[in-house]
């Protein structure tokens, strides 16, 4: 599954191809897509088979349900998973009739088709399996696709359509970048964002507004789609653009019926999504998106406006400059493999355009808190190598004060100040003015940019804060969407892995269970046995996966929740585990109510899972506590056990998707989703979730925080 962290496209999806045919033991499988420029389309783009490997002949198939006219369409138009044999197979009116070239014996005994959806339920493509294998390994009319087969092939579609739609993301970035070079209008920009952002949101309609300085008004720029008013026409006062203006903030209503503000441009409309567009510090105007469906927008459509306003934000600053900003865009749409080569080509975008011949880009490690110099220019000479340079995140530098405020920075005389580290002006032998600004995706903060002069005559100023600001834009888009794509990729990969062990051992009792096997009676029963108690683990793999997939998906229901009975309840859900287990549940909980908004069962979930790894690690006779305690900003929910703890190498991996199962010269206990799961969790109600080795290397503590925020009288 290398391939899978690659940026090969075709590579990937044969890889996926070829690992659901070896996990289902299916004769044949192939991955179909629906492109973007024929809708009512499927196209094969990958197959494996036990006769012809990879190869294949390109087919594409309408999606269509009329006899006759093909058994694929038609399940592709149903949009269901569908598994037939036997006689739904054989006399099935829609089957075209066409020869089975794929299969040896040119006919199918078995079909297995699982549709690829996207976040709307939109048809993306489709997967098809062929006949069943036996233990022998040759397709048998008497085996068809089980409920089993149905669930991972299920999970691996899932992975395919984030795949998919991250895909569809990077390819819009691309192109957007593209007509950004070569736009001498602005209108034709804008019409180009408008047109790629209401496809990747699948909405219906959109609209550009920007402020009028001279009116104070809000004005209607640009749109897509039918609508009342016309371009150069103000917003109205009552309207959801006119409230995400006022508040500077974006919204999303996904029923505009009852939210009392909303102005139909369009009487059709049903949801709408708005977002600022910023420059800088300041606000330009807003974009727009509405569906005629409602409850169509989700918190990842809102991630997708935010990056399409950034580039409509560039657009207004670039467009007309073309020659000043070609070089570093082009450099970005090229996607190189490593975001090294990203920022290595913007500091040397920043060097020819503006004269500043010395920079840095640091980027938050992984592993430990601090910043790491990744890329840099100017640095000849030194006597070090600057990949080996860092700050600690609470060490005095300019770069750490840009990353933790989330503002940029500028230093006239950097080696009198005390914002600056002196450690890195000696390093680094900085004698000119010295500017930061961090590197911001989203709501993310990836680390910082340094510029200053070594030899050249051109110096930063504190207006150049401003001027940089698009080439940290577009270098940190680029980074966390090569990063975004990097890591579902190996999602799915990790994902692969770990169904496979269960399956094999599934495959194992099934072998010997089999009639006409030499297994005793008694090495039956112990195989049954054994087969439920895998069936049941895989069951649960698959559903803590689906899980964690959906979990920045789900929109949490925030509402009052006492932490101190959310406590309680989770722990009394483990006391009779913990009796049968002889361990001790010690509980310590503040004597007043600890009130937070929060999603109630989310929290839950996320303190249960750690219970449940506490217990899970603890030996007999020793005790688990789980601690509630208060600062005056926070909430801290603590863990702590008594068990082995964790060795120093599994340090960084603990709370990484199915890395987390595996105690230091364990086995597997889990499905190595509860602490990601956790974490996530944790993170989308803006805490924080940690943990640290007990004393002496024995245990450990898991704890996490949640801010403390007034409640919502209403809620």
């Amino acid at each position: 599954m290398r391939c899978i962290l690659r940026c090969d496209r075709e590579q990937t999806f044969r890889t996926v191809a070829r690992q659901l045919h070896d996990l289902l033991e299916a004769e044949s499988c192939g991955l179909f897509l629906v492109p973007e420029d024929a809708p009512k389309e499927v196209h094969l783009v990958a197959t494996y088979s036990d006769s012809y490997a990879f190869e294949f002949k390109p087919a594409n198939l309408k999606i269509q349900s009329i006899p006759g006219g093909g058994l694929t369409g038609h399940l592709a138009d149903k949009g269901e998973i569908a598994e037939l044999h036997g006689e739904k197979l054989r006399g099935n009116p829609y089957v075209a009739g066409r020869p089975m070239e794929h299969l040896a014996s040119g006919k199918c005994f078995a079909l297995l088709v699982v549709p690829v959806k996207g976040r709307h339920d939109d048809l993306l493509g489709l997967l098809r399996l062929d006949n069943k294998k036996n233990p022998q390994r040759q397709p048998d009319p008497d085996r068809y696709f089980g409920e089993e087969d149905k669930a991972i092939a299920a999970m691996f579609a899932s992975k395919i359509a984030l795949l998919l739609e991250s895909l569809r993301a990077i390819d819009a970035c691309r192109k957007l970048t593209s007509t950004i070079l070569e736009a001498r209008r602005l209108d034709d920009v804008l019409g180009e964002i408008l047109q790629r952002g209401l496809a990747l949101l699948r909405a219906d309609r959109g609209d550009f507004a920007w402020w009028d300085e001279g009116q104070q008004k809000l004005i209607l720029g640009a749109r897509l789609g039918g609508g009342n008013l016309e371009i150069g026409q103000a917003i109205p006062t009552r309207s959801i653009m006119q409230k995400t203006w006022e508040a500077q903030a974006g919204q999303m209503e996904n029923d505009v019926a009852q939210c009392g503000y909303y102005y139909p441009l369009d009487q059709r409309t049903e949801s709408e999504l708005t977002e600022l567009i910023k420059y800088g510090d300041r606000p330009l105007g807003l974009l727009n998106a509405e569906s005629f469906e409602k409850n169509h927008f989700e918190n990842h459509d809102r991630g997708l406006l935010q990056l399409l306003a950034e580039y409509a934000a560039i657009a207004v600053k670039a467009v007309g400059k073309e020659v000043a900003f070609r070089d570093l865009v082009e450099g970005l749409a090229e996607q190189p493999a490593e975001p090294k080569e990203y920022w290595t080509k913007a500091l040397e975008y920043m060097r020819e355009t503006f004269g500043f011949d010395a920079g840095l880009v640091y980027i938050r490690d992984e592993v430990q808190p601090r910043l790491r110099c990744l890329a840099w220019i100017g640095c000849d000479g030194l006597n070090f190598d600057p990949a080996r340079f860092f700050f600690r995140l609470d060490e005095t530098a300019l770069a750490t004060k840009v990353f933790n405020n989330e503002k940029p920075y500028f230093s006239p005389r950097p080696w009198e100040d005390p914002e600056v580290s002196q450690r890195g002006v000696e390093a680094f032998q900085i004698k000119s003015p010295l500017l930061g600004l961090p590197l911001i995706y989203g709501e993310k903060v990836l680390g910082a940019l340094v510029a200053w002069t070594r030899r050249g005559t051109a110096v930063p100023t504190r207006f150049h804060l401003e001027e940089l600001k698009p080439l940290a834009v577009m270098a940190a888009v680029a980074t966390a969407m090569e990063e975004s794509e990097r890591q579902q990729r190996r999602f799915l990969e990790l994902a692969v892995h770990r169904v496979k062990s269960p399956l094999q051992s599934i495959l194992g009792c099934v072998k010997k269970v089999m009639p006409g096997g030499r297994a005793t009676e008694e090495q039956r029963a112990e195989s049954f046995r054994h087969l439920q108690e895998e069936t049941k683990d895989l069951d649960r793999l698959i559903v803590r996966a689906a899980r964690y997939t959906r979990l920045w998906r789900e929109p949490l229901t925030l509402a009052e929740v006492d932490l101190r009975t959310l406590v309680k309840a989770a722990v009394e859900g483990f006391e009779s585990q913990a009796r049968q287990e002889g361990v001790e549940l010690e509980v310590t909980l503040p004597e007043i109510p600890c009130p937070v908004r929060a999603d109630h069962a989310a929290i839950k979930e996320a303190l249960t899972n750690l219970i449940d790894n506490a217990l899970k690690f603890s030996p007999a006779q020793a005790a688990v506590q789980i601690e509630l305690g208060t600062t005056p900003d926070l909430f801290k929910i603590s863990v702590t056990d008594q068990g082995p703890g964790f060795s120093a190498d599994q340090r960084h991996l603990l709370l990484e998707p199915f890395a987390s199962s595996i105690p230091p010269g364990g086995e597997s206990t889990g499905s190595g989703l509860g602490l990601p799961i956790a974490r996530t969790i944790v993170e989308r109600h803006g805490g924080k979730l940690d943990f640290s080795q007990g004393a002496g290397g024995r245990g450990s503590s898991f704890w996490f925080t949640l801010p403390i925020s007034p409640i919502d009288s209403e809620a």
